[in-house]
Formats: structure tokens, sequence, C-alpha cells
């Protein structure tokens, strides 16, 4: 299983796709922002929509109820779920 077949991996994998690097290289932790067993646990529950919105490290985040992760207005190119 790849980084990218969770939230938080494409959370990681979008930030680094938007600072030209590989996700190994980011300079900063996206634990240290968010908590990833919660998101986690979040975007499985399904019952309700949501979207939650944070800064990492000067980007703009939004995760969707759906698992749809957008970084800057782009979003990641996996799929959720």
């Amino acid at each position: 299983m790849g980084a990218g077949s969770t939230v938080t991996g494409r959370v990681v994998e979008g930030i680094a796709a938007k600072e030209g690097t590989e996700p190994e290289q980011l300079e900063l932790t996206v634990h240290e922002y968010l908590d990833a067993e919660a998101l986690e646990q979040l975007v499985d529950h399904g019952r309700a929509e949501w979207e939650l919105h944070t800064r990492i490290g000067g980007h703009d985040i939004r995760v969707y109820d759906d698992g749809t992760v957008v970084v800057d207005g782009k979003p990641t190119t996996e799929s959720p779920r």
C-alpha cells in the first residue's frame, strides 16, 4: 500500500508535487499539523458531508468527506477509495 492510498498520504504527495520534490524530501512533517489517524477515521465514517480546510507549510489543503484531497486548488491524482 503506497502513501497515496491514505488521505494523509495524498496530502503529503500533493504538497510534494507543488514543491517539485519527492514526499520523502519535504522539509515539513504533515503529522505536525494533522492527526492522521483522526483524519482517516473521519473519512472512513462517511455518514455526513464535511470539508476540512487547513494550511500546511504555506499550502492550502482541503479534504472532503469522500476522501478527495485538494492542495492549492489542485486535486491529487489518485482518486479516493
